[in-house]
């Protein structure tokens, strides 16, 4: 599940699908390498499962949010494509 916060949490929750969220343990990192660190993380062990990424806004017209923006910049340069029709959960 990819997304703005918090409504991957919300939609990953209803789908049952796997998210980043490490809770209060994200404020406790010392920095927001640290923290992107932890999010790469996350993102490079759902590349090497092959799972599938599923959108719950458009990454193309978000304006906002960095961590969202930061995700789907670094799918795109693994080779992930984003979605070309409105497959995201709203």
């Amino acid at each position: 599940m990819i997304g703005r916060y918090p409504r991957y949490i919300e939609v990953s929750d209803d789908l049952g699908a796997r998210r980043f969220d490490i809770g209060s343990a994200w404020a406790a990192l010392p920095d927001d390498e640290a923290r992107w660190a932890a999010n790469r993380h996350f993102l490079d062990k759902m590349l090497e499962a092959g799972d599938k990424f599923v959108w719950t806004a458009d990454p193309r017209t978000v304006r906002s949010g960095p961590w969202f923006l930061r995700e789907a910049k670094y799918l795109q340069s693994r080779g992930v494509a984003l979605p070309t029709e409105r497959v995201w959960l709203s």
